[in-house]
């Protein structure tokens, strides 16, 4: 039940953003929290009136990333790379789309993990919705950006809980974490 309406609520988000007067334009962000994790992250989209539709994308090693955060491993599980490939829609208050905002994305999850004491690799996919709460900050003309928000990622579909020769691999069903991006607006 809590996976429909978190889907519901988005499609409808996206499919009812109203037709504004101005003119479409193009985004790209990079998320610069992910280069410390060995891998890289950023979205591309497009934005008009007060929306902000799009699709993002990250790749990790969440070894030491997802201890404390989505999943909790013990035994001998080791997460080697994590994947996500988000749908998103953003509501700004401004018609300009900066400064306060609303978001929604929804997320995919796919992480590659190694059980240790076999050497086999799985892969575990999970759907989270994503809420989220930020600002939009231009601080050169209306081109280049700073997003900063915070998401809480819900979790919509379960992934089994994993129990491997005396290893647990247990996922949380909601985490809340700060984001942001550097981005780039285009006309």
């Amino acid at each position: 039940m809590r996976g429909g309406l978190f889907l519901v609520l988005w499609v409808g988000l996206l499919l009812w953003s109203p037709k504004a007067q101005c003119q479409k334009q193009y985004f790209f962000e990079l998320s610069p929290l992910y280069f410390f994790y060995q891998g890289g992250g950023g979205a591309i989209g497009a934005e008009k009136g007060h929306w902000q539709n799009g699709f993002s994308f990250t790749t990790f090693n969440p070894s030491s990333f997802v201890q404390g955060g989505k999943v909790h491993v013990t035994g001998s599980y080791q997460a080697l790379r994590a994947m996500n490939f988000e749908p998103f829609t953003k509501f700004f208050f401004s018609k300009e789309r900066k400064w306060v905002y609303l978001g929604l994305h929804l997320v995919p999850e796919i992480y590659q993990v190694l059980d240790q004491s076999t050497g086999t690799t799985n892969y575990q996919i999970n759907l989270y919705a994503k809420p989220k709460a930020g600002i939009r900050w231009f601080p050169f003309k209306e081109v280049l950006y700073l997003d900063l928000g915070y998401a809480v990622s819900v979790r919509l579909l379960d992934a089994p809980l994993d129990h491997v020769n005396g290893s647990t691999l247990q996922w949380n069903d909601y985490v809340g974490y700060p984001e942001a991006s550097i981005g780039l607006r285009i006309k």
